[in-house]
């Protein structure tokens, strides 16, 4: 949670897929957007318009101030 390792987070452009086909924003927050249905679809579109959504949810620093891995 400390605004160094945020940044960090942010910059280092890492995606965080799920085994249930969901992007995970940050590692410590439990905000996750669905993909399965635009995978399985093929919508690219949309596909792209998520992980975008979620770069801009993780530019927002969700997880600044969290002191564990379970702090919503």
């Amino acid at each position: 949670g400390h605004p160094d390792v945020c940044k960090a987070c942010y910059k280092s452009n890492e995606i965080f897929i799920t085994p249930q086909l969901t992007i995970k924003p940050c590692h410590i927050h439990s905000c996750q957007f669905e993909l399965k249905e635009f995978i399985i679809d093929q919508n690219k579109h949309k596909l792209f318009k998520t992980i975008i959504k979620s770069r801009k949810f993780l530019k927002k620093k969700p997880g600044l101030g969290k002191v564990t891995w379970f702090d919503n």
